[in-house]
């Protein structure tokens, strides 16, 4: 059984205060509740899945919510990650085959702004998931194939400032 009030008081933390410290304690706990949900989906089958790696992707859908809509609150995190860690798992979208798009040609002023609005490092390829992407959420599970969820942790506030500004939506 899941324990959620540590979630609950690390939401309410992070919904008084939105700071970044709140937000990466949420996102820990909410990880911790992600892999004991995979754990508990997988353990009679022989699939051999990165868990982390599922989890983690889990977490991101979950914790877009809070980026998404500032007003959002979850009531049960145990059912919400869970559906989440379903959609990770079975996601049938995903399954299809992306088409390729190529690097816009004014990629190098693009890179020029964007070094100059958020001063902080970005490559190609997360330019190109930025284009790629429908969803900030399917954006930052692109560029997790690039950078360490570390880096996504620090710097997701850029990311979706980023994302916004290029495609104009959340």
């Amino acid at each position: 059984m899941i324990n959620e009030t540590r979630a609950r008081e690390l939401q309410t933390e992070y919904l008084e205060t939105r700071t970044e410290r709140a937000f990466n304690a949420l996102w820990s706990e909410v990880q911790g509740i992600a892999v004991s949900l995979i754990y508990s989906r997988i353990r009679n089958t022989q699939a051999f899945i990165d868990v982390e790696e599922k989890a983690t992707d889990a977490t991101n859908n979950f914790m877009g919510m809070y980026l998404k809509n500032e007003s959002w609150k979850c009531s049960a995190f145990a059912y919400r990650i869970n559906c989440d860690v379903k959609d990770v798992l079975y996601n049938k979208k995903q399954k299809k085959i992306d088409a390729e798009i190529n690097i816009p040609q004014n990629y190098k002023i693009i890179q020029q702004n964007i070094d100059d609005m958020y001063n902080f490092d970005i490559n190609c390829d997360i330019i190109k998931e930025v284009e790629r992407s429908n969803t900030f959420r399917m954006f930052i599970k692109r560029i997790s194939v690039y950078t360490d969820k570390e880096y996504i942790r620090r710097n997701v506030n850029r990311l979706n400032a980023l994302y916004v500004s290029t495609k104009g939506t959340r």
